[in-house]
């Protein structure tokens, strides 16, 4: 089972992000410099599919509210007041998560294999396994690399 892979994958990438928000100052996550997201765009969009990950899993979707601003489409604004603050967008992308991680030690082969629930997907995500990969090995680390595409841009090392 692929579990363990994901779930260690998954931790690491929550590291990387944490470790990449660090040092960015809160009044600064909307600013766009030269790239087509900003950083607060990035972690509530982060944060919006772990949410989604987390329904595909068994788990409850906390964050509609959200789908609004970050989800796949959406465009980022260089407006600050438009997004929470860094550390809410940081607490909710550890808790998100957190809620993955619970639900998704749970599944068993036959689980990762069903198809996943949301029909207008499923072109591109036929099993919740194959979404699992997906959201917890592919999709984080790409949104990652345009974080630090951001901070470079932005001078903030």
């Amino acid at each position: 089972m692929m579990t363990p892979y994901l779930t260690r994958m998954y931790g690491y990438t929550l590291s990387e992000a944490q470790r990449m928000m660090d040092a960015v100052p809160c009044e600064r996550c909307a600013e766009m410099v030269g790239t087509s997201k900003n950083a607060a765009w990035l972690i509530g969009h982060l944060a919006v599919a772990a949410d989604m990950m987390n329904m595909f899993a068994g788990g409850e979707m906390t964050l509609s509210s959200w789908h609004d601003l970050y989800a796949p489409g959406k465009e980022p604004k260089p407006d600050r007041s438009l997004y929470p603050k860094k550390a809410e967008l940081m607490e909710t992308l550890a808790e998100r998560h957190a809620a993955v991680d619970k639900h998704v030690v749970t599944l068993t082969q036959s689980d990762f294999e069903t198809p996943l629930p949301l029909e207008k997907y499923r072109e591109f995500f036929p099993t919740i396994g194959h979404a699992a990969v997906y959201f917890m090995a592919s999709h984080e680390m790409y949104h990652l690399g345009q974080l630090s595409v951001w901070r470079n841009a932005a001078g903030i090392g």
